[in-house]
C-alpha cells in the first residue's frame, strides 16, 4: 500500500511538472536586424485583462493567456506588431522576430524624458531629426507644416496654420507662453542653443490637452540630451565649430557627459557672434517697379552731437542685425532606483544689443524715423525640476512631476531721428509652471490624466533719459503700469484606444480656469484710458478626439476634431504699441475666442519607406481677436511729439476660418539592411487660406502657400542632401492694414513668392565629423512673411564637430 501511494505520488508531481513544462510556455523575442534580444515588448491577449512585458533576455512567459487565443507582440511605434496562434508560435519554435519601423532611428536611446513614456509615446508625433549644424531645415517627417525659425530669418513660426497664432514652444516639458508671448516668444526659440538638443517632436491632435489651449496650432517640443544611467563611469567630451558667410557668423560649442550609475550629467556652454545679415543679389522676384524694396540704403550716425543720414555703402547688408550671445545648460539626473528618476535642468542666456530691424528701417516722410531702436542686453534663466516614477499601481503605471521657474527681462531703447530723448522701456517677468501627469496601461490602451498650474508676474516700467543732460523722468510703459498678475489651472484627462492592426483613437477633455489682473495708471506720461483695472475671471472645457483607421494596411485614414477657448492675455488687452503711424493701446471689453478645428486626411503606406498623404483642414472661430482702428476719448489719433498716430486696438469680430489642404510624399530606398547606403525623396505643399466671414477681408496671421522637396543619398559615412524651399504670394490686399502682417514691410504688390535651392554634405570620422552647407544657392533676394529683415543670401557654412569618449 505504501509503495502504490508513493508511486502516486511521483506520478502526480511527474504529471504537474508536465502540465506547467506544456502549458508555462516561454517566448523569446528577438530584433529581426541585429539578431538581439528585445527587452520590454509589450504581450498580451485580446481576450485578457494583463499585459506582460519581455524581460532583459527577450524572454517573456504566456501561459496565463487562453491557449485558444492568438497572442499580441506590440512595442509601437518602434517595431510592427505582430498577432500570433498557438500553433504559429509552436511553428516558430516559440521565437518571434520583430521588424523595425521607420520611426524607430527618429528616436534618442533614452525612454526616459519629460512627458514622455517608453509604452506611451503618442501616435500623433512627428520627431525631427535635428542636425547639429542646422537651426531648423526641411524634414521628411514635417509633413503637416514648417516651422520657419533662424538665427538670421527671424520669420514667424507656422505649424500646420490651422490655429496661426496658437503654437505652443516647450522645453522638456516646460511650456514658454507666457502673458507677452502667446505663441512661446520666436526670440526665445531663437536663443535656444541646438547643440543641446537631443531631437524635436511635432505635436498635434488630442496630445495637445496636456498643453493647453494655447497648443491648439500644435506643438513644438524641444528634448534636451539625456545623459544615459548606467556603471560605466564613462565620459564623452564634444565640441563643435561653426562659420556661417552670410553673417559673418562663428558658433563655438563645448560640451561634456559624464555616465555614472546614481548620478549622471550633462554640461554644454556655447558663445556666438553674429555679424550683419547680408541679403541676396538675385532679385528676380522683385517687381521692376519695387527697384529698391528691401535694401538697406541707409542709416542714422550720431556724429557732432547730430543725427545724420548716412548712405549704406552696402545696401545688401542689414545694419543693426549683429549680435552676440552666450549660452550654458545643466542637466544633472540622479537615478534613485531603477522605478525612480529625478531630473536638475537649468539655462542662462546672456544676449548683446540686437537692433530692432523694423524699427530702424521705418520711414517718417523724409528720413529715418528713429536714430536708436533696439533690445539692450538681456538675460533669461530657465530652473526645472522633474521626477520620473514608474510602477504598476492601481491608478497610473507612470508618474511625472513637473516645476519649472522663468525669468527674464526684455529690455527696449528707442530715439527719435533728431531728437535727444531716449524712451528706455523695460520688462520683467517672472513665471512659476508646475504640472503632474498621471498614466495608466490597459493593455495597450492608456488613461493620461493631470492637473496644471501656472503663475505669471509681469512688471512693466519705463522712463525717459535726455542723453546731453543726462535728466531722466517718467516714460510710457508698454504694459499696465502698476503690474500684471495672472493665474491658470487646469485639469485633463485623456484616453488612448488602440488595436495594433486598424484603429488608434485618441480623445480628451481638459477644463482651464484663469483669473488675470492688470492695474493700468492713466495719467500722463501714460495714456488716459478711461480705466485703470481690468480683471478676468474665465473658466471653460476643451475637447478633442483624433480617430484613425487603417481599413487596409496600406491605407491609414484620419479625422480629427477639437472644440477649444483662447482666453486673452496681456499682451492682447494691455499693451501699447507704436509702429508705422499707428499705436495699439489696451482695450477693457475682450471675449475669448472659440474654436472649432476639424480635420480629415489619408496616407498610402505601400511599405515602411513609402508614404503618399493628404489631409484638408478647416478652422472655425467665433469672436476672433484681431487688431483695428478705434478712437480714444473721442480721438482717433494720438500725438507724440510732432508725430501723429492713429489709435488701434484689439477687438473681437464676430466669425473668420482658416482653411486649406496639406499633402506630400517620402520615400526612401535603402541598398542594404543596415540603412547605410540609400536614397531618399521627400516634398510636401501646404495651402491654407483665412476669411473673415461676412466681411470681404482676410484674416491676418495666415501663411501664404509654402513647401519643400529634398533628395537626399547615404553612402555609409557620406551624406549629401539637395532640397528646395518656396512661398508663394501674399498679395496686398490680403494683408491686414493695422494687424500682425507686417504690411509696411511689404512690397506694392504685398509679400513676393520665391524659392531657394540649398546643399548639404557631412562625412563622419573616428571622432570628428565635417559639414559643408551651401544655402541660398542662387543668391535669391527673399523676405519670409510677416518679418522685416530679408533672409540671408548664398551662404556658405563649415562645421567641425569633435567627440571623444574614455570608452
Amino acid at each position: 500500500g505504501k509503495i502504490f501511494i508513493v508511486k502516486k505520488i511521483l506520478f502526480s508531481v511527474i504529471y504537474i511538472f508536465s502540465f506547467l513544462f506544456v502549458f508555462s510556455q516561454e517566448v523569446s523575442v528577438i530584433d529581426k536586424r541585429f539578431n538581439m534580444p528585445l527587452s520590454g515588448i509589450l504581450v498580451f491577449s485580446p481576450k485578457s485583462d494583463d499585459t506582460l512585458q519581455t524581460n532583459s533576455e527577450g524572454i517573456v512567459n504566456i501561459n496565463i493567456f487562453p491557449a485558444n487565443q492568438p497572442v499580441v507582440f506590440a512595442m509601437p511605434p518602434y517595431f510592427k506588431t505582430q498577432t500570433l496562434s498557438r500553433d504559429e508560435l509552436e511553428k516558430m519554435h516559440y521565437v518571434v522576430y520583430m521588424d523595425r519601423t521607420s520611426a524607430l532611428n527618429s528616436l534618442t536611446p533614452s525612454k526616459i524624458t519629460a512627458r514622455e513614456y517608453s509604452e506611451d509615446l503618442p501616435f500623433f508625433v512627428d520627431i525631427i531629426n535635428l542636425d547639429d549644424n542646422s537651426i531648423l531645415s526641411p524634414d521628411e517627417n514635417n509633413e503637416n507644416g514648417k516651422i520657419s525659425v533662424s538665427l538670421i530669418d527671424r520669420g514667424v513660426t507656422v505649424f500646420r496654420t490651422l490655429e496661426p497664432k496658437k503654437m505652443l514652444l516647450a522645453i522638456d516639458g516646460i511650456p514658454l507662453n507666457d502673458e507677452i508671448h502667446r505663441n512661446g516668444k520666436v526670440e526665445g526659440l531663437l536663443n535656444f542653443d541646438n547643440t543641446v538638443t537631443s531631437r524635436i517632436q511635432k505635436i498635434y491632435g488630442a496630445s495637445f490637452l496636456i498643453y493647453g489651449s494655447d497648443a491648439t496650432g500644435g506643438v513644438i517640443h524641444y528634448f534636451t540630451k539625456v545623459p544615459p544611467s548606467n556603471n560605466l563611469n564613462r565620459y564623452t567630451l564634444s565640441a563643435v565649430s561653426k562659420f556661417s558667410s552670410a553673417s559673418n557668423a562663428f558658433l563655438n560649442n563645448l560640451n561634456f557627459s559624464y555616465e555614472g550609475g546614481k548620478i549622471s550629467s550633462f554640461t554644454s556652454i556655447s558663445y556666438g557672434k553674429y555679424g550683419e545679415i547680408r541679403m541676396g543679389k538675385n532679385r528676380k522676384y522683385v517687381p521692376a517697379s519695387d527697384s529698391t524694396y528691401g535694401l538697406n540704403l541707409y542709416y542714422v550716425e550720431h556724429l557732432n552731437d547730430t543725427d545724420v543720414i548716412a548712405k549704406n555703402s552696402d545696401p545688401y547688408s542689414q545694419k543693426g542685425t549683429d549680435y552676440s550671445q552666450l549660452y550654458f545648460f545643466q542637466k544633472l539626473r540622479f537615478n534613485l532606483n531603477d522605478n525612480l528618476n529625478f531630473f536638475i535642468n537649468f539655462h542662462y542666456v546672456n544676449t548683446s544689443e540686437l537692433g530692432i530691424y523694423s524699427g530702424l528701417t521705418e520711414i517718417n516722410y523724409n528720413h529715418l524715423r528713429f536714430a536708436e531702436c533696439k533690445f539692450m542686453p538681456q538675460n533669461k534663466y530657465i530652473l526645472s525640476l522633474n521626477l520620473l516614477m514608474s510602477g504598476h499601481r492601481r491608478f497610473w503605471d507612470f508618474v511625472s512631476l513637473n516645476s519649472a521657474y522663468i525669468t527674464y527681462n526684455e529690455y527696449r531703447l528707442t530715439r527719435k531721428f533728431n531728437n535727444p530723448v531716449e524712451l528706455h522701456q523695460k520688462e520683467l517677468i517672472n513665471v512659476l509652471d508646475f504640472h503632474i501627469d498621471f498614466v495608466k496601461l490597459f493593455n495597450i490602451n492608456r488613461l493620461v490624466y493631470g492637473i496644471f498650474y501656472s503663475y505669471n508676474d509681469l512688471q512693466s516700467n519705463a522712463y525717459f533719459r535726455n542723453i546731453y543732460t543726462d535728466s531722466t523722468w517718467q516714460g510710457l510703459t508698454r504694459y499696465p503700469t502698476h503690474g500684471a498678475f495672472s493665474h491658470t489651472a487646469a485639469i485633463y484627462l485623456g484616453y488612448r484606444i488602440m488595436n495594433p492592426s486598424y484603429i488608434f483613437w485618441d480623445i480628451g477633455v481638459r477644463y482651464n480656469i484663469r483669473q488675470v489682473t492688470a492695474n493700468f495708471d492713466n495719467n500722463p506720461p501714460q495714456l488716459p484710458l478711461t480705466f485703470t483695472q481690468k480683471e478676468y475671471f474665465l473658466h471653460s472645457p476643451v475637447f478633442a478626439s483624433d480617430f484613425n483607421i487603417f481599413p487596409f494596411a496600406w491605407l491609414q485614414l484620419k479625422f480629427e476634431n477639437s472644440y477649444t477657448i483662447h482666453f486673452p492675455i496681456v499682451d492682447d488687452f494691455g499693451k501699447v504699441m507704436v509702429k508705422d503711424f499707428v499705436v495699439k493701446i489696451p482695450t477693457d471689453n475682450l471675449l475669448p475666442e472659440k474654436n472649432f478645428n476639424n480635420s480629415v486626411g489619408f496616407s498610402l503606406i505601400p511599405e515602411d519607406d513609402f508614404k503618399i498623404y493628404a489631409s484638408v483642414f478647416g478652422n472655425y472661430t467665433k469672436d476672433v481677436i484681431i487688431l483695428r482702428d478705434t478712437t480714444l476719448n473721442g480721438e482717433d489719433s494720438l500725438y507724440f511729439g510732432t508725430d501723429r498716430y492713429n489709435i488701434a486696438t484689439e477687438v473681437n469680430v464676430p466669425e473668420a476660418i482658416v482653411y486649406g489642404i496639406t499633402g506630400g510624399i517620402i520615400y526612401k530606398y535603402n541598398f542594404d539592411l543596415d540603412g547605410k547606403i540609400f536614397v531618399k525623396f521627400n516634398s510636401s505643399i501646404n495651402i491654407p487660406q483665412g476669411k473673415i466671414l461676412n466681411s470681404d477681408e482676410y484674416l491676418p496671421g495666415v501663411s501664404p502657400l509654402f513647401g519643400n522637396a529634398g533628395l537626399s543619398f547615404g553612402y555609409y559615412n557620406l551624406k549629401i542632401d539637395i532640397n528646395t524651399v518656396f512661398n508663394g504670394k501674399k498679395a496686398y490686399d490680403e494683408l491686414s492694414p493695422v494687424g500682425e502682417d507686417y504690411i509696411e514691410k511689404a512690397s506694392s504688390v504685398g509679400f513676393l513668392p520665391w524659392q531657394i535651392y540649398n546643399f548639404h554634405s557631412s562625412y563622419t570620422f573616428k571622432f570628428f565629423e565635417i559639414d559643408f552647407d551651401v544655402e541660398n544657392i542662387f543668391d535669391v533676394f527673399y523676405r519670409q512673411y510677416s518679418t522685416a529683415i530679408a533672409s540671408p543670401g548664398r551662404n556658405f557654412r563649415i562645421t567641425v564637430k569633435f567627440k571623444f569618449s574614455n570608452k
